[in-house]
């Protein structure tokens, strides 16, 4: 019974801090006002957490699993390789997209801060490479890739999780421009085509 205790106010503390990093951005926002939020005290908080980066990262993971979990409804719908991963682009953009309005504030802020954005980064490239290498070793069985070894099809996921990573920074994390997605087909379609006529 403890875990299924533990587990929920762990999850009403993630909802909580959810909330007030949106409203004041991850500077601003202290433990005391996620305690405040979630209803506990800032004990029951440091009992669980030991500060408000990790509780960040934690709402930053569940955020990727989402993420990851819509891409693969989305897949789950196409017949085709190229279809899954056309569908796995389309809607990544479009989740990222989302959660970057939603951190509006946070975007400026974790800049500062390398050592979290290498552990949200690390945790997002890990899955989504073991998601892409899945997705064309499928490709190849199906006849509809050609043949590559392990090691090139690890690196294939690599170069295209880079490419759809440096998108979307320039997209949504950087705000460079506004949503593009002329620019996403381009990138899909230099996937499947390459730029020789």
């Amino acid at each position: 019974m403890k875990i299924n205790r533990d587990e929920t106010i762990k999850a009403t503390i993630i909802d909580a801090a959810n909330r007030v990093f949106q409203k004041w951005g991850l500077n601003k926002t202290t433990m005391e006002d996620i305690a405040k939020a979630a209803g506990k005290g800032k004990s029951t908080l440091y009992y669980y957490y030991t500060s408000k980066e990790e509780i960040f990262y934690t709402v930053m993971s569940q955020s990727i699993g989402k993420i990851i979990d819509a891409s693969r409804s989305k897949m789950a719908d196409e017949k085709t390789a190229s279809g899954k991963l056309r569908a796995y682009i389309v809607t990544l953009t479009e989740e990222v997209r989302k959660i970057a309005s939603l951190y509006d504030i946070v975007r400026g802020e974790i800049s500062e801060k390398p050592k979290l954005i290498n552990q949200i980064r690390s945790e997002f490239d890990t899955q989504e490479i073991d998601l892409i290498s899945a997705l064309v070793e499928s490709g190849i069985q199906s006849g509809e890739f050609r043949k590559y070894s392990g090691s090139e099809i690890a690196s294939i996921a690599y170069v295209i999780t880079c490419a759809t990573r440096g998108l979307l920074r320039d997209l949504y994390i950087d705000n460079a421009v506004s949503y593009d997605s002329e620019r996403i087909h381009i990138l899909i379609d230099l996937f499947f085509h390459g730029i020789k006529r």
